[in-house]
């Protein structure tokens, strides 16, 4: 008798599958859209890539799965940044117990950010935004928070085909630190890397990005 789980974790890896493939589709065509850089410094761009969470309050485990993001300079000193992931894992614990029940978590961002130039190629950037997360344990339970998280910190070109940025996060009163690079591959292409720490989770991503 076939495995329910083996046709779940099939299903699942053909719906990732039709969402790498749709937004590849479209990426192309924004990315040669004409936009606006502040700085010698990338604030337009669209991506698609691996995100892992790592919860670190008293469920654990190690979610995995796929994130989408996209940035947008609207003048010289105003951006709109979003993000969309959506991961699972098989497996966590509770109290250290380990339970073999399917946990899905998907989040979703936006975020307005501002931008001021300190020097050539480095800018003061600081950020608000609205962040909501869903998370499902099959059989368990269904839950959906909200926070607003503020950024303030530094963006800079580090060489001719590398950037970063290193920010403080405050959410609810807690603080945390974001941390993002840049490797420049062409005119429209690079690999993006980040990793977001709060009270609550560790966030990696890897991500493809297009230049606009």
């Amino acid at each position: 008798m076939p495995d329910p789980r083996q046709s779940i974790n099939k299903m699942k890896t053909m719906k990732m599958i039709k969402t790498l493939f749709t937004v590849g589709c479209f990426l192309p065509a924004l990315a040669l859209a004409d936009g606006m850089q502040g700085n010698g410094l990338t604030y337009d761009y669209v991506g698609i890539g691996y995100a892992q969470v790592r919860p670190t309050t008293t469920l654990r485990g190690s979610l995995m799965g796929i994130t989408l993001e996209a940035s947008k300079l609207v003048n010289e000193n105003f951006f709109v940044q979003g993000a969309y992931l959506d991961t699972s894992a098989e497996k966590w614990k509770f109290r250290g117990i380990e339970f073999n029940t399917d946990w899905d978590y998907k989040q979703t961002q936006i975020s307005v950010g501002y931008r001021q130039a300190l020097k050539a190629d480095t800018d003061l950037i600081a950020t608000v935004g609205f962040v909501n997360g869903k998370s499902r344990i099959e059989q368990v339970t269904n839950t959906s928070d909200r926070i607003f998280p503020v950024t303030v910190g530094v963006k800079s070109r580090l060489t001719e085909t590398l950037q970063g940025s290193a920010e403080g996060l405050i959410v609810e009163g807690n603080f945390g630190y974001l941390l993002n690079l840049q490797y420049k591959i062409s005119d429209i292409y690079a690999l993006g890397g980040y990793l977001r720490h709060d009270k609550d989770s560790d966030l990696y991503a890897l991500t493809v990005r297009l230049l606009f």
